[in-house]
């Protein structure tokens, strides 16, 4: 069983990039690199080459091939907002603040989304991926407001 330290792996990339002053862009990047880290852990616990024993491996393979598809396509449209957002940022019109707030948010929903694959199976855990779900649709959803929608409606009523 992996630790729930190793939740840490997908939240370190985003926040050393941050601390060191990163654009928006990198940090969003970074934060897919950490979920890429946690996805790498979790591979090794599952082929069983983590340095445990044989015998405390113990992971339902088809419980994290279906956690982690849940959070791969949350990953995919973090990739096409990102897109959005190196556009946005190319063209002089970022907004920093509010996008890293919702880009946190959603982080966290996806590290909270994959919490029962680091602890035994529990009713806190259960709760803690639902409610991991419910927050990373509402950054989803906002993330794809200020960055997509906010812009095109702008550029619509014309006043860029």
């Amino acid at each position: 069983m992996i630790t729930p330290l190793a939740l840490l792996l997908i939240l370190l990339p985003p926040a050393i990039v941050q601390w060191r002053g990163g654009r928006a862009v990198l940090i969003m990047v970074a934060g897919l690199l950490g979920l890429w880290l946690f996805a790498l852990a979790l591979w090794a616990v599952a082929a069983g080459i983590w340095p445990f024993s044989r015998a405390e491996v113990v992971i339902d393979s088809y419980h994290v091939v279906a956690q982690w598809r849940y959070v791969a396509s949350l990953g995919t449209v973090v990739l096409f907002v990102l897109a959005g957002q190196f556009v946005k940022e190319r063209h002089g019109a970022e907004d920093r603040r509010t996008t890293l707030v919702l880009f946190w948010l959603l982080l966290f929903a996806m590290a909270a989304i994959l919490s029962p694959l680091t602890a035994p199976s529990s009713g806190l855990t259960a709760i803690l991926s639902e409610t991991g779900a419910f927050v990373a649709l509402a950054g989803i959803i906002g993330l794809v407001h200020v960055i997509l929608l906010r812009p095109a409606l702008r550029w619509i009523r014309g006043s860029h």
